[in-house]
């Protein structure tokens, strides 16, 4: 437990440890501490820790550029949604293990907000993930429908051809 932090969090790669904000873990039900810990242990299953040291870098390098911004907040909500859904696989025995962690979740951030309103928070994750996107992502996922499923073959496809003629529209011969 630890005085400074404010969310739960993985730290380190060789010997990675999870901090918890002091008194978190005593307000909480010990389902919730599992399920937040679990999404902990999938960041540290999937080195995340790495991942984020390298992200950061590319963004101190290309700090002008508002594209990587863009693309370093989508991989930020991906790494969360991604460990959302190992803490819900872990669990697959529950049936409403989607709506159990999204309990979670939302306890988490109440917890974090009884009693200290001077610190805004757009949701759980550390890196400004957004509360409200992650659960209804976790009660509602979407499910593919045959005509993305179809665009999102023929669009590379598309794409790939069209390289082709040009590659060979600049190879012939003037």
């Amino acid at each position: 437990e630890s005085g400074v932090a404010t969310l739960p969090v993985a730290l380190g790669f060789l010997r990675p440890i999870i901090v918890f904000p002091a008194g978190m873990i005593a307000g909480l039900p010990p389902a919730h501490v599992d399920w937040i810990l679990q999404h902990e242990l999938a960041h540290i299953l999937r080195h995340d820790y790495v991942i984020n040291i390298l992200q950061t870098l590319a963004e101190g390098i290309l700090f002008y550029h508002p594209a990587v911004w863009w693309i370093s907040n989508v991989i930020r909500a991906e790494r969360e949604h991604c460990c959302d859904d190992l803490a819900i696989a872990a669990n697959a025995n529950d049936t409403n293990s989607a709506y159990n962690y999204a309990l979670a979740l939302a306890a988490l951030e109440e917890s974090r907000w009884n009693g200290n309103y001077s610190q805004p928070a757009a949701g759980v994750a550390a890196s400004g993930g957004n509360l409200k996107m992650r659960i209804h992502r976790l009660l509602y996922p979407a499910r593919p429908t045959a005509a993305s499923t179809a665009w999102s073959a023929a669009v590379p496809l598309l794409f790939a051809a069209l390289m082709g003629v040009t590659w060979q529209l600049a190879a012939a011969p003037q």
